[in-house]
């Protein structure tokens, strides 16, 4: 069996043909998904349009993956149905794959995606975001049917026709596992960065409420369900709050955090009044205390009155800007007077709204943190706070007072003079972002005390050209619309134990949804803080970042990245579950990460293309689809890196990706290191330990150099070159794999010298297909097949290389007749064998039956194998002791190593996966 060629990924030229249709011009080509994808404009064979008809566009993707099978299958099955089923999907005429790549025909859409008019038009007004919203949910649900699902829909998916009707237009871009909760959860999202700040109350602002809610806990169970949330009535908000988040099913909590409600539950009888007993007694209780206590009372009711009118004076003073000194408590919060109209926030926990001021009964409701409720009364440590249309208890040590008009505005004040400000605990609502106008440091009372909730114009917080310090708070966006925590510009940042969350990016800027966005050469230093909940946890544009202490997790796309001229220093973080990748590092940019953690699921540890150069030290990479990948121009340095279990491969090099990988240890990975296309970089002293599969896999036209590394313990075969690769590897070590040492195969070129392979369950190195390459040197030791094979069409040079002790023999030659066979000098594993090989004279079946029934006996060492002194020398000119015989006939059996006095097992078979898996 032999793999099937590479595919070459050269733009068709006009005139060639792909199954029944003329190429006329190629109209664009990009990298997806790992994939080539090509766009031609082409004509049938036999024409059959009609002048006006639209045009006719193919898609070829390389090599053929098996999302673009679903694809063509689920549209061609669409073109049957009714015209308005088939209006969401392309009009799609043909579809069909071969080994080297998939093609789709379908008719030129008129129109634009979502991504190209969110970037020339402001976001969509409701009734647009209504139809919206009709179109991608109607989609969703043919495709749920189906059972395909939309993990990977963005606004560049999303198609607008010139008619008004909305569908998906490269569906093969979007399909992959999913689930309906997952698809409706990212329409929502979809739809909240492309349309308008909605009215409270409307129907689709009721619907991104749901679709925001978690599976089991208020989000639709179907696209259907969700549609039927927007023929509903619009509904006016039962309690009006100006920049109040709108309340939504949070998930549950333990302890006086929401809990599910009991089911069946039975209410307690109503007990019997007792007021006409005890009436007279009170009557007499009440008499006696006011005749023994009415002078204290007048007393406490007269300091009481001097309370308040000190506690009014000092109602305007709610901060102290001073660059020399803070005043004490100038800004400290106390608990909300329900007097007042006060207003609560609750913490990031979903809260329970009780009946009573207990923790008895069956909970109200379930209140998402960060909602603002209104607070009725107080009795001891809970809150009678209005929610919605329900009234109930909160336990007050899990809420946060919201401070009024008057704080926030003294606190902008403050800001624009610039100097060290105190906050107070508490919430500042902030419809407008808090722009320094001077330098600014903002001090609060800690993470989980002083909040500044943003809710316009952006950002919550904004800094140009000035230097601001944040220490002690949380900053979070809170708006409907996109929305950035903190956005600098320029200047500078200093950020300590401070929490960023809830950026929402727009259509066309995921950095907008950025919790810290660095821009245009701004310099920051951050520490000791959060970065969680966000589209991107950090993104640094030609800035500079310093961080450390820090953690960045459950960011739904990244929680780092670099583009442009960036540089930094990330030390000792923790990147946990954040959904794409840990961190993305692109454009020209050159920072150090250093001794900090990757973990999760996220498909990508560290992502690293265009030219960028970073230096990756003393990390500790796990999980996901890939520990690392390289790819564009970039040139990475990776020292000292821990990179282990990924789904895929740890470490992924592919377009012209070069840069070195030096004395990293990768372990409990499908494929250790794997070289695609034409990356050519330096891999040195290695430890690839315990691969399930291949340790080191080139293919396509990749090299560079690979060199005193040590592979041990592979599942697969120790190293792979397929396709055109043409690696030079020299002095690596590859022991006690399952399968083969190192296997050479297509039409690779390889460099093979001073490598040593011992003790692998089968061959030591095999070259098969059309593989020609150099190999001087070698040390094969111990193997349990062959030390050297040579099969198919195989060829190559090599000399002085040593095979010992390998269980079936120095090595074997089993080439196609019309092959010429490899061209060696002095060689301690092919001097003395012939090919083909030598048919006995005896019946094999006999030979076989008498093997097996008696012992093995020592062989004698061939007469013409070198010793090792000899093999040390080089050969002299014209000497080659292994050249192939051209017509086959009787000969004498191959010399073999000596084997111990013991049965011999039969030869290993090969398997399958010394054929590389195609990228």
């Amino acid at each position: 069996m032999t793999q099937s060629q590479i595919p070459d990924p050269s733009p068709l030229a006009p005139g060639d043909r792909a199954g029944d249709f003329r190429i006329l011009s190629l109209t664009g080509q990009a990298g997806m998904h790992g994939y080539t994808v090509q766009h031609y404009q082409v004509e049938p064979l036999a024409p059959v349009q009609e002048a006006d008809s639209p045009a006719l566009l193919l898609r070829r993707i390389l090599p053929p993956p098996p999302e673009a099978r679903t694809e063509a299958e689920w549209l061609a099955a669409v073109q049957a149905r009714p015209a308005a089923e088939r209006q969401a999907f392309s009009p799609a005429l043909t579809a069909w794959s071969d080994a080297q790549a998939s093609f789709l025909v379908y008719r030129e859409r008129p129109g634009q995606s979502l991504a190209q008019y969110l970037e020339h038009h402001p976001p969509l007004p409701p009734q647009d975001g209504e139809l919206l919203a009709r179109g991608l949910l109607g989609a969703a649900a043919q495709l749920h049917t189906a059972g395909l699902h939309l993990p990977g829909l963005t606004p560049a998916q999303v198609w607008l026709d010139q008619g008004g009707g909305v569908g998906v237009q490269d569906l093969w871009a979007a399909l992959g596992e999913g689930s309906v909760g997952s698809d409706l959860q990212r329409i929502g999202a979809l739809l909240r960065g492309a349309v308008q700040l909605l009215p409270a109350g409307s129907p689709l602002a009721r619907l991104l409420d749901a679709l925001s809610a978690p599976a089991g806990a208020g989000l639709p169970i179907s696209a259907p369900a969700a549609l039927r949330l927007l023929d509903r009535p619009a509904v006016p908000p039962a309690v009006p709050q100006a920049g109040a988040p709108a309340p939504a099913t949070a998930p549950v909590s333990e302890h006086e955090f929401a809990a599910p409600a009991p089911t069946n539950a039975v209410p307690a009888p109503a007990p019997r009044p007792l007021w006409p007993w005890l009436l007279p007694v009170a009557l007499a209780l009440l008499g006696g205390i006011v005749y023994l206590g009415l002078p204290q009372l007048r007393e406490a009711l007269q300091t009481k009155t001097q309370s308040v009118q000190t506690a009014q004076t000092e109602k305007t003073t709610v901060a102290s800007a001073s660059s020399t000194a803070e005043a004490p408590g100038a800004m400290t919060g106390s608990a909300p007077n329900p007097g007042d109209a006060a207003q609560l926030m609750t913490l990031p926990a979903s809260l329970n709204l009780r009946p009573a001021a207990d923790t008895a009964g069956t909970p109200l409701a379930a209140i998402p943190g960060r909602s603002v409720v209104k607070v009725l009364s107080q009795k001891g440590d809970w809150y009678k706070v209005c929610y919605g249309q329900q009234t109930g208890w909160l336990k007050a040590e899990y809420t946060l007072p919201v401070l009024d008009s008057a704080k926030v505005g003294a606190l902008m004040q403050a800001a624009a003079k610039g100097g060290r400000v105190t906050l107070a605990r508490g919430v500042y609502l902030l419809t407008a972002p808090l722009e320094p106008r001077w330098d600014t440091e903002l001090i609060g009372q800690g993470q989980q005390q002083t909040y500044l909730l943003g809710s316009g114009g952006g950002s919550a917080v904004l800094s140009r050209d000035v230097h601001l310090s944040l220490q002690n708070l949380t900053v979070a966006w809170a708006g409907r619309e996109a929305g950035a925590a903190v956005r600098v510009e320029r200047g500078q940042f200093t950020g300590q134990n401070i929490w960023l969350t809830g950026a929402v990016p727009s259509g066309t800027q995921q950095m907008q949804g950025s919790g810290l966005w660095l821009r245009s050469g701004a310099q920051a230093t951050v520490s000791d803080s959060l970065f969680s909940r966000n589209t991107i946890g950090i993104s640094v544009e030609d800035s500079t970042l310093t961080l450390s202490g820090s953690r960045l997790e459950h960011n739904s796309i990244t929680g780092v990245r670099f583009s442009g001229q960036t540089g930094g220093d990330l030390h000792d973080n923790l990147l946990d579950s954040n959904a794409e990748s840990g961190a993305v590092i692109t454009g020209s940019a050159k920072p150090a990460l250093r001794g900090n953690r990757f973990q999760g699921r996220q498909q990508r540890g560290v992502e690293i293309s265009g030219a960028a150069a970073p230096t990756l030290e003393d990390n500790r990479i796990s999980g996901g689809q890939n520990t690392v990948s390289v790819g564009g121009q970039a040139q990475p340095q990776l020292r000292g890196n821990q990179l282990s279990d990924a789904s895929q491969e740890s470490l992924l090099y592919l377009a012209q990706a070069s840069g070195s990988a030096e004395g990293n240890t990768i372990s409990g990975s499908r494929t250790g290191i794997r070289l695609g296309e034409a990356a050519a970089p330096t891999l040195r002293s290695n430890q690839l330990l315990n691969i399930h599969g291949s340790a080191l896999d080139y293919s396509g036209t990749a090299g560079g150099e690979a060199s005193e590394n040590v592979i041990e313990g592979a599942e697969g075969n120790g190293i792979v070159i397929a396709g055109q690769a043409a690696p030079v590897l020299e002095g690596n070590r590859i022991s006690g794999g399952r399968q083969s040492g190192v296997v050479l195969q297509d039409k690779s070129r390889a460099q093979l010298r001073r490598n040593t392979v011992q003790q692998q369950a089968q061959n030591g190195i095999v070259v098969r297909g059309e593989a020609a390459p150099v190999l001087e040197q070698n040390a094969l030791l111990g193997n349990g097949g062959y030390g050297l094979v040579f099969k198919e069409a195989a060829g190559g040079t090599g000399e002085r290389n040593l095979c010992q002790n390998n269980r079936a023999g120095r090595a074997t030659v089993q080439l196609n007749p019309a092959a010429f066979g490899p061209l060696f000098g002095r060689d301690g594993c092919l001097d003395g064998i012939t090919w083909p090989p030598p048919v006995p004279p005896e019946a094999p079946a006999a030979s076989a039956a008498a093997a097996t029934q008696a012992p093995a006996q020592k062989a004698a060492p061939a007469k013409n194998a070198p010793s090792t002194a000899e093999q040390n020398k080089s050969p002299s000119p014209g000497q080659s002791q292994a050249q192939p015989s051209m017509t086959p006939g009787p000969a004498a059996a191959p010399a073999s190593d000596p084997v111990p006095a013991t049965p011999l097992e039969p030869l290993p078979a090969e398997t399958g996966s010394e054929i590389s898996v195609s990228p």
